[in-house]
Parts: structure tokens; C-alpha cells; sequence
């Protein structure tokens, strides 16, 4: 199991860190802090750049093959 809790602009590249070293099992779990962030990855036409960069993150795993959520 990883805890991601970090600066939330970086969550894609620690993700992809953990990923492309094969530093998680098979049936392995991550866990990410604050990916929905007070609601603001919702709010599209939300100036927060860490609403924003959720939003990524999320679009990001949702589109990754390699991971089931």
C-alpha cells in the first residue's frame, strides 16, 4: 500500500514514479490525499491551481491502463 500526500502539482509524477519502477505489487493499492479537495476539482471555471491540478490527477488515473479504481 502508498500513501500519496504531497504537493498535490506533483501527484502525477510521484504516481508515475511508483508505476514505471514497479514499486507496487500486483493487487497493490494507492491511496491519494485530497483528490477531491474541498470540491473545488469540481468546479471547472475554478481559478485554484490545486482544484486544477486534482483535476489532472484524476483524468490522469481515470485514463491509465495499467490501475482499476
Amino acid at each position: 500500500m502508498v500513501f500519496i500526500d504531497a504537493d498535490k502539482p506533483n501527484y502525477i509524477n510521484y504516481y508515475k514514479f511508483l508505476l514505471d519502477h514497479n514499486l507496487l505489487r500486483i493487487d497493490g493499492v494507492i491511496c491519494v490525499d485530497n483528490t477531491l479537495f474541498k470540491g473545488r476539482v469540481y468546479l471547472k471555471d475554478s481559478e485554484d491551481d490545486f482544484g486544477k491540478a486534482l483535476r489532472d490527477f484524476n483524468q490522469f488515473v481515470t485514463n491509465d491502463p495499467r490501475v482499476e479504481q
